[in-house]
């Protein structure tokens, strides 16, 4: 008898176990993002544009309607080559050429997926909140005379770039899923990603990302 006890136990664990695995998906996603500037004027990052981004999640199903979700991101963007506006000296032989850097965003967060619909094809909304660490490129200044270029060389870095901090977000996503078959679901999402702390002037980024969901 108690070996039968011990039989129904362990099958018990085991059908546990094996329903907390197929509740968690793992995620991986890439797409293209872009500044989207709040405050032109002070946005740190006016100088940069579009870009890609890439990230991996894992999300549990809580319900039918509900996934739970902490994702990782990174996102890489291009200098936009028009920099700085300055004022150009009125001598005769006078060059200046600015060249910058991409910048980079690393982001950490938690959050929620929320589905609208039980069809094969589901909307849903996502909201997510956490930490942000950007590393804005640096943008290079150099002037030259051109009558005699390699005494007159020199390069200045420009006062509001090659710096780095960290932010608090928020996430607001919108898209829609459908599944490829029991274990394997794609996502298609559009997003929006602003920094709120005040701190920092802060910055808007938009996003459109595609996600493959994993059953493990």
């Amino acid at each position: 008898m108690r070996r039968v006890i011990y039989l129904a136990l362990l099958v018990f664990i085991l059908q546990s176990v094996s329903q907390a695995q197929s509740d968690i998906w793992v995620e991986l996603n890439a797409g293209v993002s872009s500044v989207s500037e709040s405050n032109s004027a002070n946005s740190i990052l006016r100088y940069w544009d579009g870009g890609w981004k890439v990230g991996g999640a894992v999300s549990y199903v809580v319900s039918q309607d509900i996934q739970l979700v902490a994702s990782v991101g990174y996102s890489r963007l291009r200098y936009s080559g028009k920099g700085p506006t300055l004022a150009i000296p009125d001598v005769v032989g006078f060059r200046m050429s600015i060249t910058g850097d991409a910048s980079h965003i690393y982001e950490a967060s938690i959050g929620t997926r929320l589905f609208m619909s039980h069809c094969f094809v589901k909307p849903f909304i996502s909201i997510r909140g956490g930490i942000q660490y950007t590393r804005v490129g640096e943008i290079r200044i150099t002037t030259w005379m051109e009558q005699n270029p390699q005494n007159t060389l020199t390069t200045r870095v420009y006062s509001s770039s090659g710096t780095s901090f960290s932010k608090p977000f928020a996430f607001v996503g919108f898209g829609v899923g459908a599944p490829i078959n029991s274990s394997v679901n794609v996502l298609l999402e559009g997003a929006f990603t602003l920094t709120f702390d005040g701190l920092q002037p802060y910055y808007l980024i938009s996003s459109i990302f595609a996600t493959l969901q994993l059953n493990l």
